[in-house]
């Protein structure tokens, strides 16, 4: 099944990226409002944590909308794994 563009293995897993994308996108919409910038340098911080398994190149932050001005997220992002 895909999320993003991206192949993952389990329904589970594609539910929590889910949410976990829904809580960041409150979270740094509560905080950082119209600051485009900020919050893209602190997602790209947050997204990192996503997933136990490593994601390159994915596309998971390219639709995240900030703002009522519909602001995007690069459509390229490289992640790596904390774990």
């Amino acid at each position: 099944m895909k999320f993003r563009g991206l192949y993952v293995h389990s329904n589970k897993l594609k539910k929590t990226l889910i949410n976990r994308e829904n809580s960041v996108i409150r979270k740094y919409k509560k905080k950082y409002r119209n600051t485009i910038n900020k919050a893209q340098q602190s997602m790209l911080h947050c997204v990192a944590n996503f997933c136990s398994i490593c994601i390159r190149n994915s596309q998971l932050i390219k639709n995240l909308k900030l703002t009522k001005k519909s602001n995007v997220f690069p459509s390229q992002t490289t992640l790596w794994c904390h774990n």
